[in-house]
This record gives C-alpha cells, structure tokens and sequence, in this order.
C-alpha cells in the first residue's frame, strides 16, 4: 500500500493519494466500486460518479458535492489489481491525514468483501 500527502498550492488544499493491490480482476474492482449497491457494503461515505472510463478510472463528487475524488485501476495479473484514490482540495493536513486513513480502511474493505471466501 502507498500513501502519499501534497499540497500543491494554496487555492486547491491537500491532495492524498492512496493506493492498494488488490486479489481482485480489475473488472472486479471496477464494479465494486462502480456499482451502488456494491460500493454501499464496504465504503461508509457517499459518493456521486460523475464519469467512468472503461475500467480505469471514476471520477466522483464527495459527499460535499465537490468533484475531488478521482479512482484509477491498473490490472497488475489476471487476478490482481491496483487501486488508486486521488482526494483534492482536502481543507488541512489534519482533514488529509484522516482522509488517508479512511482510504486505506476502505480499500481493505473493498477486498474482504468482494474476494469470494474459501
């Protein structure tokens, strides 16, 4: 997993970036987060998709409403993919800090839910 923390200028706040390989196909990972009632069992927030891109990335409003929220897939094998949230205009390091954390969390939920159990 790798977390990053930036703050490119003033006017756009902090900007996260946290991203995890997951056991999943990348359509999978896709669909977990793309699909409402998918993303509604692992993520505790609401999103709006604004766009989506094939199986590469979602453009989303976070729960203010605000357009901050980018998620990218990159098929890594067959069965693993890496996921990478983008969160901007994060008001302080401290909100960013708490962002990242959130962000990990859910990337692990959206594995544990969605990897079928053996």
């Amino acid at each position: 997993m790798t977390n990053t923390l930036s703050r490119p200028d003033r006017q756009c706040g902090f900007v996260i970036r946290v991203s995890r390989q997951v056991s999943l196909s990348n359509e999978a990972a896709f669909l977990g987060f793309y699909d409402g009632r998918l993303r509604d069992k692992w993520l505790d927030a609401t999103v709006t998709i604004r766009k989506a891109f094939a199986t590469s990335l979602v453009k989303c409003n976070w729960i203010d409403g605000q357009p901050t929220l980018d998620v990218r897939f990159r098929a890594v094998t067959g069965r693993e993919t890496e996921i990478e949230v983008e969160h901007r205009r994060l008001p302080s390091k401290l909100e960013a800090l708490r962002m990242k954390d959130f962000w990990s969390s859910a990337l692990e939920r959206l594995e544990l839910t969605l990897v079928p159990k053996r």
